[in-house]
């Protein structure tokens, strides 16, 4: 790791061709990956900005405020002043209401799930929905799972601003630092009890933790079986091998395959995956796999179409590609 003597901030970085447990528990699904790990916190805040210096110095700023310090020169300065650094109080709820303001914001909505009015005292739309959202605050007051929270913009005028406000009140559903969903249905305290109902029990967009297959010193196609099946190629691309050991033609495919992951391992929204008929029989009958190899393409939860063409790595790569949104080889 590299320490930034000038700052607080702590710079590193990790090989996720050496550290491959520490990348999969972390999420990483692409390169690169850039997280912000915050004092005494292990859930990391993926940083998806644009890549330059003045931006990532600006997504600091934002996230750490006056904490950072300039100027110093060398380590122990940076700890003493650290130590001396005012912490932001964690607010304490009333009846299950969180007060945010800009000093505690980020830090409150870094982690779990949380429910966020923000408003001005002059709106009258925000001045009907103040009971209302007190009632929803109490509805959840003893549930550990989301947090109800409200926001005065007329006071946080940066928290507002970061958030993108542009009326009032607008609420938004934020999961471990990230709005993932802004509300815009009806007011009433049973429609809004229902929405974050809704927003505990859905599948939290099915965040399948994939376990990547491990094949030789890097990674592989995805294995599947069928516990796992309907998860993965419930989104995206999804381009599945169904083979046996025993196949002299899937022992061929089987580098070329390899090799065909690992040119879009990081790609969210392309998995290259594995199927051993010979475990999962029922699967690969369901599937109506009548040889082998198979290769299968599957798109949004659909079988779309058997690959039937050369069995060499541009050919499938480009084959993928013209199924998806990937950029063709001179543009990746």
């Amino acid at each position: 790791m590299l320490s930034i003597q000038r700052t607080q901030v702590i710079v590193g970085r990790v090989d996720c061709t050496e550290e491959r447990d520490l990348c999969s528990r972390e999420s990483v699904m692409g390169f690169p990956t850039l997280k912000l790990y915050k004092s005494h916190e292990t859930n990391g805040i993926e940083y998806e900005g644009e890549r330059n210096l003045l931006s990532l110095e600006t997504y600091l700023r934002t996230q750490l405020g006056d904490r950072i310090v300039d100027g110093l020169t060398d380590t122990e300065e940076t700890e003493d002043s650290l130590s001396s650094q005012p912490v932001a109080d964690t607010p304490k709820p009333m009846n299950g209401m969180y007060e945010l303001t800009d000093e505690n914001i980020d830090e409150f909505l870094s982690k779990g799930r949380h429910f966020v009015k923000f408003y001005a005292p002059w709106c009258g739309h925000c001045q009907r929905l103040a009971p209302t959202w007190h009632q929803l605050a109490q509805s959840f007051e003893f549930d550990t799972s989301v947090k109800i929270s409200k926001v005065d913009c007329t006071i946080s005028s940066m928290s507002c601003k970061n958030y993108e406000i542009k009326g009032y009140p607008t609420l938004l559903w934020i999961e471990d630092g990230k709005v993932t969903d802004k509300y815009s249905g009806s007011r009433s305290h049973e429609d809004l009890k229902h929405f974050i109902t809704e927003k505990k029990t859905e599948d939290n967009r099915e965040k399948v933790t994939l376990n990547l297959s491990l094949d030789n010193e890097d990674f592989g196609p995805l294995v599947i079986n069928e516990d796992n099946f309907g998860k993965i190629i419930k989104k995206g691309i999804t381009f599945i091998k169904y083979w046996v050991p025993w196949c002299s033609h899937c022992k061929q495919l089987k580098p070329i395959w390899h090799h065909l992951s690992t040119k879009f391992f990081g790609i969210k929204d392309v998995i290259i995956a594995n199927v051993d008929c010979a475990q999962h029989e029922s699967l690969c009958n369901k599937e109506q796999v009548d040889g082998y190899p198979t290769l299968m393409l599957y798109k949004d939860n659909e079988k779309v179409v058997e690959y039937d063409g050369n069995r060499q790595l541009e050919e499938l790569y480009d084959f993928v590609v013209q199924h998806s949104t990937v950029p063709q080889k001179d543009e990746l």
